[in-house]
């Protein structure tokens, strides 16, 4: 879930027409400031990590840290359809002080189905994601998303992107609920939210084409709780910041 941040970046896989005997490499390096972190796992008041994003593909096949170890099902310069395994982020008591007496949400392998359509090549992409976790009471977790960019000089664009998140009750009662017994640990009153609309993330930022392998990249915005998460007792703020800087080579 890192990703949803990552993907803002407009660094999406856009991998073309597999060649089957070519290997591909996309590593970016930087800072990312958000609500879910690799290191700290889903947050309320967002925070500042180091981000490392890899994706390594060969053919059809490929392994990242944006949508996991998985497949294409149909890779062209205007679609891509894939399947993975991926993983769905928990929640430990210790990273925030309003998490106390709600115990920890341990981490998931999870299903992930992805796809990305480009209609306007290098200028929209809409994508989109489900991920739904092995452990049932993660639940699933959805985004769709859109990416538009502008041209500004022939080497740096701008670009402008929002995406969408839904959860289904499972998730929402696991990252957002509070149990009764978690009432009495906790001194939160008790809150059963059901699943939908969970929030929204536009941002803006920068593109630069150093060379055709190397490119700096950089974004800024907020996300933005929806009512079943916001009204969560242990939620305090609707909007929190986004951010990140990154340096990506590819080959």
């Amino acid at each position: 879930m890192a990703s949803a941040c990552f993907a803002a970046t407009s660094v999406h896989a856009q991998m073309g027409t597999p060649d089957a005997d070519t290997w591909k490499l996309e590593l970016s390096v930087g800072a990312v400031r958000g609500t879910q972190s690799f290191f700290k796992g889903v947050l309320l008041q967002s925070r500042t990590d180091p981000l490392i994003g890899i994706e390594l593909a060969r053919g059809r096949w490929f392994a990242s840290t944006l949508n996991g170890v998985g497949y294409l099902l149909a890779d062209s310069p205007t679609v891509s359809v894939g399947v993975s395994a991926n993983y769905m982020l928990g929640r430990k008591e210790s990273r925030e002080a309003r998490y106390r007496g709600l115990g920890d949400v341990d981490g998931s392998v999870a299903a992930n189905g992805f796809f990305e359509w480009r209609p306007v090549k290098d200028a929209v992409t809409v994508y989109g994601n489900v991920l739904t976790a092995t452990r049932s009471q993660n639940g699933t977790l959805a985004t769709l998303g859109a990416t538009v960019g502008l041209p500004v000089t022939p080497k740096l664009s701008a670009f402008v992107d929002v995406y969408l998140n839904w959860a289904d009750s499972r998730y929402v009662k696991a990252y957002y609920g509070v149990s009764a017994t978690q009432s009495v640990a906790s001194g939160y009153a008790s809150y059963a939210p059901k699943g939908g609309f969970l929030s929204s993330t536009p941002s803006v930022g920068l593109d630069y084409e150093v060379d055709k392998h190397w490119h700096t990249s950089g974004f800024v915005g907020a996300t933005k709780l929806a009512g079943l998460a916001a009204n969560s007792p242990v939620v305090t703020t609707r909007s929190q910041p986004v951010a990140a800087v990154l340096v990506t080579y590819k080959y």
